[in-house]
């Protein structure tokens, strides 16, 4: 086996060649180099422009594609779309705007207890009146509106435009006074409701008969004011479902004004005789407001959608007067301090300061009629937490041995008082204005 092998190691030796030299290699020696063909790049001139489209971006090109610009500039990659946390691009445009805005806006209406009351027929015969058989004529809400008003706006951009400004919007309903009249009629008795607050049962005061011996009116008048002062700070934040996306940061200020008289009179003979209870009530807010602004452009129309929250201090007060006078020949006039539902009991005036918030919702879509002139129509929601209105300071119950005129020696209950009864507040409606930038 042993000789087997060996053999067999012999034989493969010998059929093996020989390796093949390599020719020697001086160190040194140059080596030829491989030509390089030229390349002439064509001259800016000639590259054709790229088409613009609608997104500013030129032709339409897959994400992450990179696009050569011109010499001497850094290469610009257009990322894929949307980029979340990116800065935006913002396109250049005019620094300054102002607006001016028509309102025509309803209020939630004031509750308010019976004012005017009358009773018909047979029953108005009846001396004294059954309370039971009167209807109310007075109205049960005061100050729904519609109401008439205007907001102008002013802002400008503080770095570049489109990038984060300054605005200032003033709103302001000058008053509005709504007065109904009524007046006595044959066989009908007119009277002023109110819960006598001896016996706990209802109870009128008489201000005219069905037979014409005593004639008498009454006219109730509401008014309402209101104004709004916002200064903000705009901060464009990044936009994730629209163009443009803007933070409002600001103070607020909101005051509310409304006011209930009612005036009655009765004549019988050459006797007359007046009297008037005045509810006023002021409100006013101060506080700081935040919330989120969004801009939608197609072509001519924009689309803006915002809301901001407010919290700070309400100021209200209240101030309850009233007053009854007697004319009697040879034209000589006695007054009292009272009417009817304003006694010494409850006129004076009266104040509170309540922790309060405030939110609006807006929605606007423009028109562009032409570079910087933009036509829009709107709707506005206003909802406050907590206001006094008139009809809430009204105590019902009323002691009649007060009544200025009545004859009779106080006793009993001391009837009105003055209450602090505050309500949910709101306004809303559409808008129709014009804004100028430049």
């Amino acid at each position: 086996m042993r000789t087997y092998l060996a053999t067999l190691i012999l034989a493969a030796a010998a059929i093996a060649q020989a390796p093949e030299t390599l020719p020697p290699v001086s160190i040194g020696d140059p080596v030829p180099a491989t030509p390089v063909p030229t390349v002439t790049l064509p001259s800016p001139s000639a590259i054709p422009p790229v088409p613009a489209s609608p997104d500013g971006f030129g032709t339409e090109l897959p994400p992450g594609t990179v696009v050569s610009p011109p010499m001497g500039t850094p290469p610009v990659v257009r990322p894929p779309t949307p980029v979340f946390g990116a800065q935006p691009e913002v396109p250049p445009g005019p620094i300054y705007w102002t607006g001016f805005d028509y309102l025509c806006w309803r209020a939630k209406g004031g509750p308010v207890v019976p004012l005017v009351s009358a009773v018909v027929g047979a029953p108005a015969l009846a001396n004294p009146l059954d309370a039971n058989m009167a209807f109310a004529l007075s109205s049960d809400e005061i100050n729904r509106g519609p109401f008439s008003g205007f907001r102008l706006t002013a802002g400008m951009w503080l770095d570049k435009p489109r990038g984060s400004g300054v605005e200032a919007v003033f709103m302001w309903f000058p008053q509005q006074t709504d007065t109904t009249t009524y007046t006595d009629a044959p066989g009908a008795a007119l009277a002023r409701p109110f819960l006598n607050a001896r016996t706990g049962t209802p109870d009128l005061f008489q201000l005219s008969t069905p037979t014409g011996t005593v004639r008498g009116a009454a006219a109730v008048r509401s008014t309402l004011e209101t104004e709004e002062l916002e200064l903000n700070h705009l901060h464009r934040g990044n936009a994730m479902f629209s163009e443009e996306m803007y933070w409002v940061m600001g103070v607020r200020y909101w005051g509310l004004d409304e006011s209930l008289t009612t005036e009655v009179t009765s004549r019988a003979g050459g006797v007359t005789a007046t009297s008037f209870d005045t509810f006023t009530t002021r409100n006013r807010f101060y506080g700081l407001q935040l919330g989120p602004r969004l801009n939608f452009y197609r072509y001519n129309i924009s689309v803006t959608v915002g809301t901001k929250w407010a919290v700070g201090i309400m100021s209200e007060e209240s101030d309850i007067r009233g007053g009854s006078s007697m004319l009697v020949p040879p034209g000589v006039r006695f007054d009292r301090q009272g009417g009817v539902l304003a006694q010494a009991t409850n006129i004076g005036e009266y104040d509170r300061t309540k922790l309060a918030w405030l939110r609006d919702f807006s929605l606007s879509v423009g028109y562009c009629l032409s570079p910087g002139i933009v036509l829009r129509v709107g709707y506005d929601l206003l909802w406050v937490s907590n206001v006094l209105r008139p009809g809430g300071q009204i105590d019902p119950a009323v002691n009649p041995t007060l009544f200025p005129f009545g004859g009779a020696a106080p006793a009993g209950a001391f009837r009105p008082v003055q209450r602090f009864d505050g309500e949910v507040f709101w306004m809303h409606g559409v808008s129709l204005g014009l804004e100028v930038r430049f």
